[in-house]
């Protein structure tokens, strides 16, 4: 297949009504499906993120300013043995989360979104199994099922310690230097735009790939269902006209994969060099200067600036995906919604026994 013949499969836009109410869907069939392991959950990322600003930005510019403005010792020893002794408290929590909830969660959450998939596929009729769009619904639910749910946990995980480090470390910039939270906004927007282009040739990826994948499927079922196999024994050529098609569709489908992740790649490097620029070159320059130069701010300051700038800009960035990665679990959820709203067709009458 000639990859110019390849066309860009366009993901229906999401409003944000509808990627309010769709993610609502997702993460309260999570929720339901395990409450109190959900809601320690979400405590954990935000209680991480929290000791993180402590630990990272506070203590850190304490200590800092303590040696450049030679303040005594005391001043700083006091700070660290109140980090070490809040870290090594809440630490047994954080097992337990990681370890012992998360797990339990996870397959709770999979096992009713499962069951929920195949009670369904139970209840149509053989009728829906020779619609293609249906098999092709079917296909994406099955496959999708534990993706969404890993999608679901992770955007509690970001809304959680996002608010974390909004109210922490964005406070903290707010109120030291404003010219680099502005240019770290910058850095994000450009970020969203570029992870909302890429997320379209993930979306295309996926949509035009499954014509090849029904095509092998439906091939792959005249070598192993006996009415078929029989009759490939006696006319080889069927057998042979089978494979030449088999290797059409796998040679659609490596065609395909090969036009779309050069097209992800491609987004993925201009994304790498502009954050490059913009976050990695111009901050350093500005705070650098700032400090230098105009002497308004320490040089504690500028380290810890630095180093925490790359959590902020990493906090925008992950929400920021997750938003995109929400607008794409949208187009996935109302496909879930849609296949488990199916009816079936063929319906027996009142008086047949």
């Amino acid at each position: 297949m000639n990859e110019q013949n390849i066309k860009i499969e366009k993901s229906p836009s999401v409003s944000i009504g509808r990627l309010i109410k769709d993610n609502w869907y997702l993460i309260k069939t999570v929720f339901s499906a395990s409450p109190l392991s959900v809601s320690l959950y979400a405590f954990e990322q935000f209680r991480v993120q929290a000791l993180v600003f402590l630990e990272h930005t506070w203590l850190i510019q304490t200590v800092l300013e303590c040696i450049e403005y030679k303040k005594p010792f005391y001043d700083a020893m006091i700070p660290i043995i109140f980090i070490f002794l809040l870290l090594a408290v809440t630490s047994v929590l954080g097992g337990i989360m990681v370890q012992w909830l998360l797990p339990k969660a996870k397959l709770k959450a999979q096992t009713k979104f499962k069951n929920m998939v195949f009670a369904k596929a139970k209840e149509v009729d053989l009728k829906q199994f020779d619609d293609p769009k249906y098999y092709n619904d079917f296909v994406m639910t099955a496959e999708k099922t534990g993706d969404l749910i890993n999608r679901a946990f992770s955007l509690i995980d970001v809304i959680s310690y996002s608010l974390a480090i909004f109210i922490t470390t964005g406070l903290y910039f707010a109120m030291q230097n404003i010219t680099a939270l502005l240019l770290i906004l910058a850095s994000a927007m450009i970020h969203l735009i570029l992870v909302l282009k890429r997320n379209k040739y993930y979306y295309s990826r996926f949509v035009t790939s499954n014509k090849y994948y029904r095509r092998g499927d439906y091939i792959k079922r005249l070598f192993y269902l006996q009415d078929y196999a029989k009759e490939i024994r006696l006319n080889p050529a069927i057998k042979n006209q089978a494979l030449k098609d088999y290797d059409k569709s796998f040679d659609g489908l490596v065609d395909n994969r090969k036009y779309h992740n050069k097209k992800i790649l491609s987004v993925g490097i201009s994304g790498q060099v502009i954050q490059t620029v913009l976050l990695d070159m111009a901050l350093v320059l500005i705070l650098a200067y700032q400090a230098s130069v105009l002497g308004i701010i320490s040089y504690a300051t500028v380290v810890v600036m630095i180093n925490s700038a790359y959590r902020l800009r990493g906090s925008f960035t992950s929400i920021i995906t997750n938003i995109a990665s929400s607008a794409e679990n949208c187009l996935y959820v109302e496909k879930v919604q849609e296949f488990l709203k199916r009816e079936p067709e063929i319906v027996s009458g009142k008086n047949l026994p």
